[in-house]
């Protein structure tokens, strides 16, 4: 068995377990590997039932005097209690509809129970807790996973024990160099340490390694992406001052940092490169009459320009803003959003196609997998932090 097998070589795990394990993006024994604990619980300490306290989450240990399996008065549920004890008292285990856990319970034998006290009509209980028989208790930093539905933890826990000696097998990708300048663990090292440390310094150092790696991964990928964009694979706009037409026209002038920042898209919209440009800025900065210009100086090339905004209400304010300057100097514009109705909607996608709207402005619905663009050259999207990642 290695890293690379499915998730069904490990014991327990089959088909129907296997589904439930594809919905966490888990298939083989590397992705159930590194399936980081979403948080830990303390439970190092036991103790006795007269410390525990009301709210405080503990670990006591207890033998089970009484398991009364009955219902919500008034209600249909089922409600399981259990009557617990230790030498310095007793303390009442609730279960809400979990009655089938009468059969996980045994009288005078001890488990031990985590989770939260509080108080009901003057007497201490708890509700809920995790728990399990006494010999099987596994006592220190316990992991805590993000799950879906047809798994628990108890499982997540086992299986990742189960594998445990297997994460000494991934491979170290880092040269020596960058290891010994970043004091850097290994990765079974920060794999054995975030799912169970030994201390808390191992799981320090276990963190971040595991940081360095994501970071350094998504550096190189944004590297690469940067290295094509500059390998002149771009559109090249024409280098005539076309959009000074625009600017003229515009009811006011252009502030400094506007002037300032035209200057450097024209620089990029005429060069091979492909632009991937964040204009930043205050609201009423003028970041918009930026984007007018640039989509004016696209169109003017011969190209189309889209304008997408996060909501229907802005993407009508952008379209009613801009369209009646744009279309006296020439320009074709068109509004399409989620409302936008059959008829119009087939009438926009059709000129599209064909080149007869220079100007898209909408929302999402412009990235419907039915559009199609006859010469798209630029992409304005407003508030872009406001979409998906895919999107």
């Amino acid at each position: 068995m290695n890293l690379h097998d499915s998730i069904t070589t490990l014991k327990g795990v089959g088909p129907k377990k296997a589904k439930a394990f594809e919905k966490m993006n888990i298939h083989t024994l590397e992705d159930l590997a590194y399936t980081i604990p979403r948080q830990y619980e303390d439970r190092r300490n036991i103790v006795s039932i007269d410390h525990l306290k009301e709210g405080e989450t503990a670990v006591f240990k207890a033998t089970v005097d009484l398991v009364a399996p009955g219902r919500f008065r008034g209600r249909r549920g089922q409600v399981l209690k259990l009557l617990v004890s230790d030498d310095t008292g007793s303390i009442e285990v609730v279960f809400f509809n979990a009655s089938f856990l009468a059969r996980a319970f045994t009288r005078d034998a001890e488990y031990v129970f985590y989770g939260k006290p509080s108080m009901n009509r003057g007497r201490m209980q708890v509700i809920h807790p995790d728990f399990s028989k006494a010999a099987d208790f596994e006592q220190g930093i316990i992991p805590v996973y993000p799950l879906t539905k047809g798994i628990t933890q108890k499982e997540m826990r086992r299986l990742q024990r189960e594998i445990l000696p297997m994460y000494d097998e991934i491979e170290e990708f880092l040269s020596t160099q960058t290891i010994a300048a970043n004091d850097l663990p290994s990765p079974g090292f920060a794999l054995t340490n975030v799912h169970f440390p030994e201390d808390r310094k191992a799981f320090l150092e276990a963190k971040y390694r595991l940081i360095f790696d994501e970071f350094l991964i998504l550096e190189t990928g944004v590297m690469a992406a940067r290295r094509r964009a500059s390998a002149g694979n771009g559109i090249a706009f024409v280098k005539e001052p076309c959009e000074q037409e625009y600017i003229e026209a515009l009811p006011y002038e252009l502030t400094g940092a506007q002037q300032r920042c035209v200057k450097q898209i024209m620089e990029d919209l005429e060069s091979q490169k492909a632009m991937n440009r964040l204009v930043q800025g205050d609201v009423g900065s003028g970041k918009t009459a930026v984007a007018e210009i640039a989509m004016y100086k696209a169109v003017r090339s011969g190209y189309q320009a889209v304008m997408m905004a996060p909501t229907e209400i802005l993407a009508e304010q952008h379209y009613h803003t801009l369209a009646p300057l744009l279309e006296k100097l020439g320009v074709r514009c068109a509004l399409l959003t989620a409302s936008t109705k059959a008829k119009t909607r087939r009438s926009i996608l059709e000129q599209l196609a064909a080149g007869e709207i220079d100007l898209a402005i909408g929302t999402h619905a412009l990235l419907s997998p039915d559009i199609s663009y006859q010469n798209l050259g630029l992409v304005v999207t407003d508030e872009q932090h406001r979409f998906g990642v895919e999107q």
